[in-house]
C-alpha cells in the first residue's frame, strides 16, 4: 500500500472575499457555463484552525482503510492542536470545544467508575474463590490477580 499523500484537490474562494453579490452571481455562472462544473457542497477547514491536522488524520485513516477515529481520539487530536497554537489563537477556542471537552471528560469519568466497580466485583469473587482453598496455589493466584487489577486501576486513576 502506498503512503498517504496530501493532495490539493480544490480551489476555494471565501465568499466574503467577493464583496459584490452581482460579482458572485457572475462568478458562479462562469464556473458553470465556461468550465462546465457545478459548485460543490463541502466542508473547508482552514490551516490556522485547531481542527486542521485532526481532519487530515481522519482523511488519512479513511483512505488507508484504518478504522475511523473515535470521538475520544478526535478530541485528543483537537486538544493537541489547541495546545500547539500560540496563546492568542488558543484563546479563540470556541464554547463548543469546551462543551465537547467537558462531555468527553464526563464520559471518561463514568467509564472509570464502572471499571472500578467491575474490579471490585472481581476482587470479591477472587477473594471468595481463594478463601475456599486456604494456603493453596489457588489462593495465592487469586491474591496475585487482585494485586495486578489494583495496580492497573491505580495507573488509570493516577495516569
Amino acid at each position: 500500500m502506498t503512503e498517504f499523500q496530501r493532495e490539493e484537490r480544490f480551489i476555494v474562494v471565501k465568499r466574503k472575499h467577493i464583496a459584490d453579490p452581482e460579482m458572485e452571481k457572475r462568478f458562479r455562472l462562469y464556473i458553470k457555463n465556461y468550465l462546465g462544473v457545478e459548485t460543490v457542497e463541502c466542508v473547508v477547514v482552514e490551516s490556522d484552525w485547531p481542527e486542521y491536522e485532526t481532519v487530515w488524520k481522519m482523511i488519512e485513516a479513511r483512505v488507508s482503510g484504518n478504522p475511523a477515529m473515535t470521538d475520544t481520539q478526535a478530541l485528543i487530536e483537537r486538544l493537541r492542536a489547541i495546545a500547539n497554537l500560540d496563546s492568542a489563537k488558543a484563546l479563540t477556542v470556541r464554547a463548543d470545544d469546551l462543551r465537547c471537552i467537558l462531555a468527553a471528560l464526563t464520559e471518561a469519568e463514568a467509564k472509570l467508575a464502572k471499571a472500578m466497580e467491575a474490579i471490585g466485583i472481581l476482587e470479591d469473587a477472587l477473594q471468595e474463590a481463594g478463601d475456599d482453598y486456604p494456603g493453596s496455589n489457588m489462593q495465592e493466584w487469586c491474591q496475585q490477580q487482585i494485586k495486578s487489577a489494583r495496580a492497573t486501576l491505580a495507573e488509570l486513576v493516577e495516569g
